[in-house]
């Protein structure tokens, strides 16, 4: 073999090495990827049939080199991004998101604001021409053999605190004069016998609210801590309800103490094992429906 042929051969075999990372396994398999974005949530959903779900985008752009790492380069097209809430820890990654890829689908709840980085990721979700669409307790998202099913926020509690009647899919449809925190999108992946709950900041006050409603609760192999693992962000009901099997804390350097070393305690207490961001990088959880693997990059 002649020095141009074994240079073309080396050069193809980089190839495929370099585009097998991008995809999982077997084509059955979810990955779900808890991206280190730092003190914020971001999380990206690669499932079968080439679909892509980003829950969240984190405080700064970061989410975009989890998105370069785990998607191929050649796919700028990314099916429903969610927004839990409108928070900066939670939507200004998704800004230079809804710029740079083309987002069909746009999920979170109606309860918008003024601020800056929210008034930003309009302009840009309608610049784009995405699908908008407010969600509430009960309503579900099918994807193929997955279900994301909405726990939070319910049309009862957005009606009572919120300052207006809510009658379209539109961004910051209504605004409130409670924590935004209140109205985080709480949704459940469902896939075969695997389950796993992302509950974007909800703290306990919400958490009491869902278990008085919600006699479905189930447990859950992975479960999203809420609120960065704050000392007020779980209630032990919440989590004795779900019984995970693991617990992963997106949480980044902060000034807050997050995660407290009391929501540490009550984890360990139950035997929980716990991951978390700021220790082990991108968390990736990996499942075909049934069985289930988790791989971090540190």
């Amino acid at each position: 073999m002649n020095k141009k042929a074994l240079s073309l051969v080396i050069t193809v075999l980089i190839l495929i090495l370099y585009l097998s990372q991008f995809s999982p396994p077997n084509s059955k398999d979810a990955r779900i990827i808890f991206c280190d974005v730092g003190q914020g949530d971001g999380i990206y959903l690669d499932l079968p049939n080439n679909i892509d779900v980003v829950i969240d985008g984190g405080p700064n752009t970061k989410i975009l080199e989890c998105l370069g790492k785990y998607m191929p380069f050649w796919d700028r097209e990314i099916e429903i991004v969610v927004l839990t809430h409108p928070q900066a820890d939670h939507l200004n990654g998704l800004i230079e998101v809804a710029k740079r890829y083309k987002v069909k689908h746009f999920v979170t709840s109606p309860v918008g604001n003024a601020t800056k980085g929210y008034q930003a990721l309009t302009k840009a979700i309608q610049e784009g021409n995405t699908t908008i669409q407010n969600i509430y307790t009960g309503d579900e998202i099918k994807i193929n053999d997955i279900t994301l099913r909405t726990l939070w926020p319910s049309r009862e509690f957005v009606a009572d605190n919120t300052n207006a009647t809510i009658s379209a899919n539109i961004l910051g449809a209504t605004t409130t004069n409670s924590d935004l925190n209140d109205f985080s999108v709480i949704l459940q992946l469902e896939y075969g016998t695997f389950d796993a709950v992302f509950t974007g900041d909800a703290d306990e006050n919400i958490q009491d609210e869902i278990l008085a409603a919600n006699t479905k609760l189930k447990p859950v192999e992975i479960f999203k801590i809420p609120h960065h693992g704050s000392r007020y962000g779980l209630l032990d009901e919440f989590i004795d309800r779900f019984e995970p099997g693991f617990a992963v804390i997106s949480v980044g350097k902060n000034q807050w103490g997050h995660p407290t070393p009391e929501l540490l305690s009550r984890l360990s207490l139950r035997s929980i094992p716990i991951l978390r961001t700021d220790n082990d990088g991108d968390i990736v959880v990996i499942t075909d429906g049934q069985q289930y693997k988790i791989e971090s990059d540190k």
